[in-house]
């Protein structure tokens, strides 16, 4: 019945609500103006000068507790302005912005008119532990907003059935795994509610599968996947003082 329920591919998917753009770009913005005037507040926080350290003496493809993205994004930053606190967490405030337009998209895509989409992003926005790490670079800060983006791209896709936004899907999870691997339990979740309740075509789509296939799958998961040439178990390859 649910499968029947679904908006069959050939039909024309309905149009969404209008965007509420200002106030949902206020809420944004306020969200980025708070976060800029207290992000250079405090010192490092420990996991950002790991990063930082990684980045710029031990750059791997993986670590034992990471992938690569957190090291390169903090040397990127540090090189940009060296010992520049804020311009460090440039990339975690930029993504918690983002993280709030994408909330309201999310909520116009389930139907939400402009009432609903401004209490999505103020939702997003005042979200204790989003607004608390959006100051500070690390990866509680990059996995909810690429676990975000997944979530809009596989909704819009149910509402438009447009296999690229399931290529986009499988681009922001390649991404978000090279930060934490914990996406892949949001794929386990998604996967068996739509087992559950539909549309279960979502699982046929070869686009759906198309990331895991490719070969710019990111790397780090197959290198995690060798034996450590400095060190003595199997984990991701790092630096160890030998070298």
């Amino acid at each position: 019945m649910r499968e029947e329920l679904a908006t069959p591919a050939t039909e024309t998917p309905a149009a969404p609500p209008p965007l509420a753009r200002w106030p949902v770009l206020a809420v944004a913005g306020a969200t980025g103006l708070v976060l800029l005037a207290t992000s250079a507040r405090i010192g490092y926080f420990g996991d950002e000068l790991y990063f930082l350290a990684s980045g710029r003496y031990h750059l791997e493809w993986g670590y034992a507790d990471q992938p690569w993205l957190l090291p390169v994004l903090a040397l990127a930053m540090d090189t940009l302005a060296p010992g520049s606190v804020l311009v460090l967490r440039l990339p975690a405030m930029i993504v918690t912005v983002l993280g709030v337009l994408l909330t309201a998209l999310i909520a116009r895509e389930f139907g939400g008119g402009r009432k609903a989409q401004l209490l999505a992003a103020g939702a997003y926005a005042i979200s204790f532990q989003l607004l608390a790490s959006g100051h500070l670079l690390a990866t509680s800060t990059i996995d909810p907003f690429l676990w975000t983006l997944t979530t809009w791209l596989v909704v819009r896709w149910v509402r438009t059935r447009a296999d690229r936004l399931l290529l986009c899907a499988g681009l922001a999870t390649a991404v978000a795994m090279q930060g934490k691997f914990l996406i892949v339990f949001f794929w386990l979740a998604l996967g068996a509610v739509v087992l559950l309740t539909g549309p279960r075509e979502l699982l046929r789509r070869p686009a759906l599968w198309a990331g895991p296939r490719s070969p710019c799958w990111p790397p780090c998961p197959r290198w995690c996947g060798r034996p450590a040439t400095t060190g003595r178990t199997w984990t991701c390859r790092t630096w160890s003082p030998s070298r």
